[in-house]
């Protein structure tokens, strides 16, 4: 079908900040489908959406161990998945001008598991959860947590909004932040305790990155590693000539690299390159007022 295949075109050529999305609309496509033949059926849809919801007990977390993750995957009904899509575009372009797109797919998922880790130890210890048996589905901790880190790295950044013109980003965190706490009414006290877990571990990406340290690293090195033992080498072709590729450090390699590239790349992204490479290493703070103030003109366009 011409639908499918322009799917797969979108999402192959997609960024991962698309390709999360597709994935998350993917998954409660299929999971609400699947609960609707489920119920047609006779059987109870619970078969399919327990199998993807995070339980509230750690015990049946160790039953269902990959919850951890499927969990921030799947979303309630319509307006809970559009609304965090929403939000999860629009700061995570955002995030993508000040962090890789890979340190975006890792903090999604550090912040998920630090929502399902303050969800479960909430059920554990706290009075409130004394007998209740839940379970938490949604990627609003992840969400949250890209917004909190994107608000403290770059609060001044100017985001021009309908009505109010510009504005900037820290005024429209703090509110998201605070909303999210006085909207509690008395139910899904969880859910609300597994967006603070989240924000707390956008925090902490966002204090560590000012001192020059990843906390993403890790959990990137392991995705990497799952995504080159699943990649597909292509087959060789008979009377091809294999291009040569050089991963040395040896200078005349380096310098030959740079010689090429600049061949291809204008003065002014080797200069954004620059400061994107300066921010990882030590963080937004480090940067001159110059660099600022070219990185802003950057992300206007």
């Amino acid at each position: 079908m011409d639908i499918i295949k322009e799917i797969k075109r979108r999402y192959s050529s997609g960024s991962l900040l698309v390709r999360l999305i597709f994935i998350n609309i993917g998954v409660f496509v299929v999971v609400k489908l699947a609960m609707f033949l489920l119920t047609l059926l006779g059987l109870t849809p619970a078969m399919v959406s327990g199998m993807v919801e995070l339980p509230s007990q750690w015990q049946a977390v160790l039953h269902k161990p990959w919850t951890l993750l499927t969990y921030m995957f799947m979303h309630g009904d319509l307006m809970h998945i559009f609304f965090n899509m929403l939000c999860f575009y629009w700061f995570g372009l955002i995030f993508m001008e000040f962090n890789t797109p890979k340190q975006m797919v890792a903090l999604y998922v550090l912040s998920g598991l630090g929502g399902a880790a303050a969800y479960l130890s909430a059920h554990s210890v706290l009075p409130a959860f004394a007998g209740v048996h839940g379970s938490l589905v949604g990627a609003s901790a992840s969400v949250l947590g890209v917004i909190i880190a994107v608000g403290l790295q770059a609060p001044n950044y100017r985001l021009n909004l309908l009505f109010l013109g510009p504005v900037a980003l820290k005024w429209v965190v703090l509110p998201i932040l605070v909303l999210d706490v006085v909207s509690f009414d008395g139910n899904n006290l969880g859910g609300h305790i597994a967006h603070l877990g989240g924000a707390v571990v956008g925090l902490l990406y966002a204090l560590a990155m000012k001192k020059g340290f990843d906390i993403t690293s890790g959990i990137n090195r392991v995705i990497d590693a799952l995504a080159g033992v699943f990649s597909r080498k292509k087959p060789a072709v008979k009377n091809q000539r294999k291009p040569r590729y050089h991963y040395s450090a040896d200078e005349s390699h380096r310098d030959s690299r740079s010689d090429v590239r600049k061949q291809f790349v204008s003065e002014k992204e080797e200069r954004i390159d620059a400061i994107l490479d300066k921010i990882k290493q030590s963080g937004y703070a480090s940067l001159t007022k110059e660099e600022k103030e070219l990185l802003f003109s950057v992300g206007k366009k």
